[in-house]
């Protein structure tokens, strides 16, 4: 059967219901519907004479699986759920929100090994709820994890390093259908926190989502963080378009005009120069950490995010961080020693 779009994973969209017979059901719906179809996540042990906490019900491996039969096995879904979420019952938000995103990483060269691009997979399927393809365009996919979907680069030599990622922008990259949601991201993220609010962002047509990398002094020569690119499949094609036309060129630009540091830098000016219509996210989801500058960062956060806490103190990030960036050459996420990465990463 068709898939479904369930309500009852996004909870801003349908609540659990508690039913008089001491249950709870994942909405209202399932209440009043054939209550045998629910029985596996209403064994007694759940019931709520029977529980210490709401989360003993929320977070238990019978709802779990329950979730993960909706996603994967639709054809076994309860009839209600057939009825009131199926491809054809409506067309609302929540049918994009759980509508594919295409991830597109890069991993070129030696610098980054397979287990940046393992990691950030797995903690993004870890925190989301959101329906995602995870792609890496390399020259060397050995060792990366099977279930990535792994788009050949043949000539590494072709461009510099991270400039490669302006062929993300190309229309029908690695076969990915023109109007789909893509979103870029750099390896060197760590993923902290849900991701579903940035990954079922209802992002604007014909507009660039990114967010202004708040930690910057040269916010005056790049506003935007490179790192986080999202659009929809075919309608960036002119940043492919402009760059390809002079690559070498570009490429130099911002080095030699003072406006970024060398030896390889300079897409994420050359993004923020040329992109038309940029949609700004949030900037309290994302954070850069860099260990000896993580002061005079977090003065930027109280002066330009939140002067009421501090982004980052002992360990701990402010509550609406979801991605911490290790941006910057030569902060890489494996040599630091700090507590909190070996938590997260």
């Amino acid at each position: 059967m068709n898939k479904l779009y369930p309500r009852c994973m996004d909870t801003r969209k349908k609540a659990p219901a508690f039913s008089a017979s001491g249950y709870f059901y994942p909405c209202c719906w399932c209440d009043n519907s054939k209550s045998h179809e629910f029985k596996n996540i209403t064994p007694e042990h759940l019931h709520i004479d029977n529980v210490e906490n709401l989360t003993d019900i929320f977070l238990s491996k019978e709802w779990n699986d329950f979730f993960i039969m909706l996603k994967e096995n639709p054809e076994n879904a309860p009839t209600v759920c057939k009825k009131k979420c199926g491809k054809n019952a409506f067309k609302s938000n929540i049918a994009k929100w759980m509508d594919n995103i295409n991830i597109l990483t890069l991993k070129v060269g030696d610098k980054y090994s397979a287990e940046y691009v393992n990691k950030l997979y797995l903690n993004i399927k870890k925190n989301t709820k959101q329906l995602f393809n995870f792609y890496c365009y390399t020259e060397n996919p050995v060792d990366l994890n099977p279930e990535i979907k792994i788009i050949l680069l043949d000539n590494p030599d072709d461009l510099q390093l991270q400039w490669h990622k302006l062929k993300f922008h190309q229309t029908g990259f690695g076969g990915i259908t023109t109007g789909e949601k893509c979103l870029i991201l750099d390896i060197d993220w760590i993923i902290i926190n849900n991701l579903d609010e940035i990954l079922s962002y209802n992002l604007p047509k014909n507009k660039l989502g990114c967010f202004e990398r708040w930690w910057s002094n040269l916010r005056h020569f790049c506003k935007l963080n490179g790192g986080f690119q999202m659009f929809y499949m075919g309608e960036t094609n002119y940043l492919w378009k402009i760059f390809n036309e002079k690559p070498d060129y570009w490429q130099k630009y911002y080095i030699e005009n003072g406006f970024a540091e060398g030896p390889v830098n300079g897409e994420q000016n050359f993004i923020d120069q040329h992109a038309k219509n940029k949609h700004w996210l949030p900037m309290e989801w994302f954070a850069k950490y860099e260990e000896n500058k993580w002061i005079k960062i977090n003065r930027n956060w109280e002066r330009d995010v939140n002067p009421y806490e501090p982004y980052y103190m002992g360990g701990d990030f402010a509550e609406s961080i979801k991605m911490v960036h290790f941006s910057n050459s030569e902060n890489l996420i494996h040599k630091t020693k700090e507590k909190w990465v070996k938590e997260y990463w």
